[in-house]
């Protein structure tokens, strides 16, 4: 797909993308319902505690990141196919509008030798 302006694109490519992410989200968001125990770590428990509670909120909005990219990377492939589907169409039609600019070859009267 594509043309020869160096832009081409896969559906599949970006079907694996979305996979990918959605995934990966997936993944973060079973990870951030796991209970986190608060570690006893003596007197530096409270610094621990919301390092814990800063990389958690990391991962949650990492996952929710994730999700919306792969939303747009979604949207984009069709995009591309709606593209991909009116470009055809049109190098059809002047495709089909060229060769009606040309008389039909057996309406010419041609010698053979």
């Amino acid at each position: 797909m594509g043309g020869n302006d160096g832009f081409s694109y896969s559906t599949a490519g970006l079907e694996s993308v979305v996979s990918q992410l959605r995934e990966g989200a997936r993944h973060l968001d079973e990870a951030n319902e796991a209970a986190v125990e608060m570690v006893d770590a003596g007197g530096s428990s409270e610094i621990v505690g919301k390092a814990l509670a800063d990389l958690l909120m990391s991962s949650v909005n990492s996952a929710a990141t994730m999700d919306n990219a792969a939303g747009k990377v979604d949207a984009a492939k069709g995009s591309y196919h709606d593209i991909e589907n009116t470009n055809e169409g049109a190098m059809r039609k002047k495709q089909h509008d060229t060769m009606e600019d040309y008389p039909d070859v057996h309406d010419m009267n041609v010698p053979l030798n």
